[in-house]
């Protein structure tokens, strides 16, 4: 392992390159674009707020809302022109194939304008890695009306054969903390990480999509795919998952039990819930079918 500036990865022997594409920026900007423009369309309606019957109490309250609205718009707006634009810059990659291993960008595509000091590319040679892993992150988050909802993250995982990951945790953690600085440039930063280190031997990046996993299948191992975080504190082996279930049925939790099943196995709420009673009933057998110990010192 390796940390090395942007300017020393080599433009020359790339097998594959994997980076953010343009188009979901686009959209989202060309939406925020006309948010402006749809009273617009609400035709007789929207004129007659101008017609000079509203109070102007209600006018003067409205103005300043009005303007705060449009200032946050804009940074809105330039926020997804700089991630839209950003896509097209030679910068705009995570992880770089070679024929000698693989390159890891730690830099966010977004924070191109950063001055260039310090590594921010980590060089892993193939005979670094032991496997690579397609890991699905699962956490609880609160929306603004107080309702919690798992949302689910994919990441690729690169399980090395060493555990001497800390200079690189360093180099990203000061990564983290750096600030744009010099004449010309601009002063927003954008908080995405695409390379983390969870734990030590472990690099996660960012998932960009299930073509990346392919193409490190011809240099390295691919384990199973795995799930973690919320609900899922066991492996993803069918046997564990089974014995995970069966550990909340005998605790009485069955709706836990059963949203459990539905999402790790995709079942329908009616599949589930015979899954349980199926895994249940099994269980409730195995008990009565168990020999009963004889008393001692019973009369025979």
């Amino acid at each position: 392992m390796k940390l090395i500036s942007i300017h020393d990865v080599p433009q020359k022997g790339e097998e594959r390159r994997f980076g953010h594409r343009p188009w979901g920026a686009f959209v989202m900007f060309a939406i925020v674009l006309a948010v402006p423009f749809i009273p617009l369309g609400l035709g007789d309606g929207y004129r007659d707020l101008f017609d000079g019957s509203l109070p102007w109490w209600l006018w003067l309250v409205a103005a300043p809302i009005a303007f705060l609205a449009f200032l946050i718009w804009l940074v809105v707006l330039n926020g997804l022109w700089r991630s839209a634009t950003a896509c097209f810059r030679r910068s705009n990659w995570v992880l770089k194939m070679t024929f000698e291993g693989v390159y890891l960008q730690f830099r966010s595509y977004l924070n191109h304008h950063f001055p260039d000091e310090g590594p921010t590319v980590v060089f892993l040679s193939w005979s670094d890695i032991a496997a690579v892993q397609k890991t699905i992150n699962h956490t609880k988050e609160i929306d603004s009306e107080g309702d919690s909802r798992i949302v689910a993250k994919r990441y690729l995982d690169l399980h090395l054969k060493h555990s001497d990951t800390d200079e690189l945790s360093r180099a990203i953690n000061v990564e983290k903390t750096r600030r744009p600085a010099g004449e010309g440039r601009s002063k927003m930063r954008f908080h995405h990480a695409p390379v983390l280190v969870p734990e030590p031997g472990l690099i996660r990046v960012e998932w960009r999509g299930n073509r990346m996993l392919k193409a490190l299948r011809s240099h390295l191992t691919v384990r199973p795919t795995r799930r973690t975080g919320e609900g899922y504190d066991v492996d993803s082996t069918r046997d564990d998952w089974d014995a995970h279930i069966l550990k909340l049925i005998e605790e009485g939790q069955h709706m836990p039990a059963i949203r459990t099943v539905r999402r790790h196995y995709g079942m329908s709420l009616k599949q589930a819930r015979a899954f349980v009673d199926d895994l249940a009933q099994g269980r409730s057998q195995s008990s009565d079918e168990s020999p009963v110990p004889e008393k001692v010192g019973a009369e025979t």
